[in-house]
């Protein structure tokens, strides 16, 4: 079987923390990426970094 590796690298014109705070936000997805998510799910509200899930 071949080796295969993915690699991928996205330059975002933004900072660190306006790109985390997008992410840390699954519900809201759907809104900005339409072709990749019908429904966002998660507990409501922002994480905070370095915090677990259902904490």
């Amino acid at each position: 079987m071949a080796a295969y590796r993915f690699v991928d690298e996205w330059f975002v014109p933004a900072s660190p923390q306006w790109v985390y705070g997008i992410l840390s936000c699954p519900r809201e997805y759907p809104e900005w990426w339409v072709d990749a998510f019908l429904a966002g799910e998660g507990d409501p509200g922002r994480r905070s970094p370095g915090s677990a899930p259902g904490s």
